[in-house]
């Protein structure tokens, strides 16, 4: 049975968690990322931003290409409730069933993205 890994967040540490998982465990696990942010944010650039040094594109990228070059599903939503004793967290979307680990990727699109 393929474990499920759901990460929570998707800048640094959410984005480096679920590469990470899936890489030290050669794919053979399911890791969806739950993120109410679809883009990640360099945060340390954030500085040079009021002095016109750098524009906002120079410093985000959309995070849901990356992880799906590497076979991770992505839920562009917020977690609202984590159950850690029955191991499922809900989501802010609706239509999403209580434990986003039990949908496929292609159902998670066709439910969030409507496609």
């Amino acid at each position: 049975m393929r474990k499920k890994v759901l990460v929570l967040g998707s800048n640094f540490g959410g984005l480096t968690a679920a590469l990470a998982v899936n890489q030290e465990l050669h794919g053979d696990v399911n890791v969806r990322v739950l993120s109410p942010s679809e883009r990640f944010v360099f945060n340390p650039s954030l500085i040079w931003l009021p002095f016109g040094n750098r524009k906002a594109e120079d410093i985000t990228f959309e995070v849901g290409p990356t992880f799906e070059a590497h076979g991770i599903d992505f839920v562009h939503s917020a977690a609202v409730e984590i159950d850690a004793d029955r191991k499922r967290a809900r989501c802010r979307r609706e239509g999403l069933p209580s434990g986003p680990a039990d949908l496929s990727k292609r159902e998670v699109r066709r439910r969030v993205c409507g496609g």
